[in-house]
């Protein structure tokens, strides 16, 4: 930066501060108008930031979520209906056996009673997540200790079991844990691995099987073939015909969510082939109905879904009207004080001033002021992060102020700084400085 520029950026900088202090009550009122108004939109759109976040940034582009429809006739409308959100245990080993994807697991949630072996310590009540051994790889999960299982785990109904680092840190202080034995409902498991801090947010995977879609993660993660053969009921069963819900593995009942892998376009679209096929075997044989199924984007399935609650977005629309009010009224405040400075302009201006410099130096002081705003509306955030955190929602716990929301924070302080100052500035560069000179 020009020497000459820089000088001059200090002078406006050092006469905005020296104004503002001439006129402390009006500043005062100004910073704290912009400051509510930054507040609580900085509160709204952080909540909203959290809630929409990539819960799988590496791979979410490849991860989608697969859906057929095995149900009856009745309500059926041929091109109109969409697919069950969840699959039947026979459709989804057949879907998964067929390899038709780089990668692809099911799974179901469960409530888990765990007890662990060290004396005193009082049973934990989670939901434990039953799938398949390809879950860790696929979601991009890393191990602390330890490794997933394998697919002959799967097939042998091996009693193994994955936990969280909070998970481990409770039962076990944090120490190597692998080997150690865990009772979930009362089934012995071996664990084989502890999972790094990983606790995806939004809880995609549990969308469609569980009522919670953020908070903590998940502690207990073991083979869904282990959970089927100890007889574990899922959260959520939906079941359509005459059926035993303590034999999944051939009641028609849909109560696992199936993901895969899948890296481009291409075979996004044979992977639909692929289960257009499947459905209409599954139509020839008289098992389905249906001619329906759905390959959605982690991001489709989520907005499909409504993830993000309705509420939210509409708390950030009134948090940014409310900001655009305060905005207008530092609008005015600062016309108000500029007309009490008309004269001081108007001299300047008659020893030479340009309009540009006398814009320069109001817009300065309205940059200053917007600083000033934002520093005083992350106090006012932060309260209101405090506030939402106490409210019985499930993401209370995430609203937290990150990097991004905090230089946003000043980002949106200092636009709306320039933009109250805009309108003042150009009042005081298009008025004729000779009447105010004769009034002075």
């Amino acid at each position: 930066m020009e020497p000459i520029f820089q000088n001059m950026i200090i002078y406006y900088i050092s006469l905005g501060l020296r104004v503002l202090r001439n006129n402390v009550f009006l500043t005062t009122i100004t910073i704290m108008s912009l400051a509510l108004g930054i507040g609580a939109c900085i509160t709204a759109l952080t909540v909203l930031h959290v809630l929409s976040s990539d819960p799988v940034p590496k791979k979410s582009g490849q991860l989608y979520y697969v859906r057929i429809d095995p149900t009856g006739a009745n309500g059926y409308a041929k091109g109109e209906t969409v697919p069950a959100p969840m699959m039947t245990y026979v459709d989804a080993a057949n879907i998964i056996g067929a390899n038709k994807a780089l990668a692809s697991t099911a799974v179901a949630l469960t409530p888990a009673k765990i007890t662990s072996s060290l004396v005193g310590l009082r049973p934990l009540f989670s939901e434990a997540v039953t799938t398949t051994s390809g879950f860790f790889s696929l979601f991009d999960a890393r191990f602390l200790y330890g490794a997933g299982w394998s697919v002959k785990d799967d097939s042998g109904s091996s009693r193994v079991v994955v936990i969280s680092k909070d998970m481990n840190d409770r039962l076990f202080q944090g120490r190597d844990s692998v080997g150690q034995t865990l009772r979930v409902n009362n089934v012995d498991l071996q664990v084989v691995g502890v999972l790094e801090d990983w606790s995806p947010q939004p809880r995609f995977y549990a969308v469609s099987l569980s009522r919670r879609n953020y908070g903590g993660g998940d502690g207990i993660f073991m083979p869904l073939s282990v959970s089927l053969d100890t007889k574990m009921t899922p959260e959520n069963v939906s079941c359509y015909g005459n059926a035993d819900i303590s034999q999944l593995r051939a009641a028609p009942c849909m109560f696992l969510g199936v993901w895969t892998q899948l890296d481009n376009e291409r075979a996004v679209e044979s992977y639909k082939i692929y289960l257009s096929n499947y459905v209409h075997e599954q139509i020839a044989s008289g098992r389905f109905v249906r001619n329906t199924f759905g390959v959605s984007s982690l991001h489709d399935w989520m907005k499909e879904n409504r993830v993000i609650p309705d509420d939210v977005r509409v708390q950030v629309w009134i948090a940014i009207g409310f900001l655009v009010i305060c905005v207008v009224n530092a609008i005015g405040l600062l016309l108000a004080k500029n007309l009490r400075r008309m004269s001081e302009y108007a001299v300047r201006r008659a020893l030479g001033a340009s309009r540009g410099e006398l814009f320069t130096q109001i817009v300065a002081e309205g940059a200053i002021v917007g600083l000033a705003g934002g520093m005083l509306g992350l106090f006012f955030a932060e309260a209101g992060l405090y506030a939402v955190r106490h409210e019985p929602a499930q993401y209370a716990s995430l609203a937290t102020l990150d990097l991004s929301m905090f230089l946003a924070t000043f980002c949106v302080s200092l636009l709306a700084g320039l933009l109250a100052s805009i309108l003042p500035a150009l009042r005081a560069c298009v008025a004729a400085p000779a009447p105010y000179l004769k009034a002075s």
